[in-house]
């Protein structure tokens, strides 16, 4: 059985990165059982286009925090409105791979998963049961190619979606203190 006390109590090491700073929001929703939900990017050719990823983005100059970026982007992109978002802890850093973003994480519990998609950045938001990415720790990390560069990244595949670079690396990180319980 899964303590969610473990997101709560989340020590996070100061880490020191340069980039464009982002933010995502990694949220859980409990229906029978505990889940994490994804996007899937809409193809654009985008930097991150195409890719599963979790809600978030660029940190604008108007976002009062690091946080308020988080779930101002989960509403923009799912329609969640921070209401009905508990924002419960946070992970370390990560920096992407391919283009020099710092993406800071927050973990958040969310009251509803009636999501309103903003088909011009989301086609579409799908879960992963916790218990399946609990069983898949540690990630293995994998060469995997996305377009045209070689990159050594932690991936994991559910139900045909892959699930690689940063989202990958904060999911392992976050899955490493949950089977720690820390």
């Amino acid at each position: 059985m899964f303590d969610l006390s473990i997101l709560r109590n989340i020590k996070v090491k100061n880490v020191t990165l340069s980039g464009v700073e982002s933010s995502v929001l990694v949220p859980f929703y409990k229906q029978n059982d505990w889940e994490i939900y994804f996007i899937k990017r809409v193809c654009d050719g985008s930097i991150h286009s195409a890719q599963v990823a979790f809600p978030g983005g660029k940190k604008e100059p108007q976002d009062r925090d690091i946080k308020f970026t988080a779930v101002r982007e989960t509403f923009e992109e799912i329609g969640i409105k921070h209401e009905q978002i508990e924002i419960i802890g946070r992970l370390e850093p990560t920096q992407t791979l391919s283009s020099h973003y710092i993406v800071y994480p927050f973990i958040g519990i969310l009251k509803s998963n009636d999501f309103y998609i903003n088909k011009n950045e989301v086609q579409y938001v799908f879960s992963v049961p916790l218990e399946f990415l609990i069983k898949k720790y540690p990630l293995k990390l994998e060469q995997f190619e996305y377009k045209g560069r070689i990159f050594n990244t932690y991936l994991i595949e559910y139900n045909s979606e892959i699930i690689w670079g940063a989202t990958a690396r904060i999911l392992n990180n976050l899955l490493e203190h949950i089977v720690r319980g820390d």
